[in-house]
């Protein structure tokens, strides 16, 4: 289809896509979405996030870096599920040289706005701790003091 110049839009790019997590060939699929980025086609975020989060599982993080950078410059606006999941990948591999660089790079980017109880919360969940009183109470006590008050809720 690249070969005679014509393109199916997104719609013929993501079974692909698809069928190259399910087989965990994350380097292959990083590769697609570069091809796919630019033919000018653009993913949608759950594309990315499912395919980071493959990378991930696989521990292939140089892919998931990949895919995170390919995924802002697309300018795709919900980039923070993406980084928690890198980020805690990272965390839970010991990766630390990759962290402190990525942190780094997403750091220069307004775009990606974490905060540490968002990191806090997520790690809590990928660990399947169970909260208590007192980790409601932290949050809360966290959430006020930013003046985050209806953060809270959401």
């Amino acid at each position: 289809m690249d070969a005679q110049g014509g393109s199916g839009g997104i719609g013929v790019y993501v079974p692909i896509l698809k069928a190259y997590c399910k087989e965990n060939r994350t380097a292959e699929a990083t590769q697609l979405v570069k091809e796919i980025s630019n033919s000018g086609v653009q993913l949608d975020v759950e594309t990315y996030k499912a395919l980071i989060e493959a990378s991930m599982t696989k521990h292939d993080f140089v892919s998931a870096l990949t895919l995170f950078r390919d995924m802002r410059e697309t300018r795709v606006t919900d980039l923070k599920g993406s980084y928690l999941t890198i980020m805690t990948g990272l965390l839970e591999n010991q990766r630390p040289e990759l962290m402190a660089s990525f942190v780094e790079e997403v750091l220069e980017n307004p775009r990606v706005e974490v905060k540490s109880h968002d990191w806090t919360f997520r790690r809590m969940v990928f660990l399947r701790y169970e909260p208590n009183h007192q980790t409601y109470l932290s949050f809360i006590n966290g959430y006020v003091s930013c003046e985050k008050y209806f953060g809270i809720f959401g």
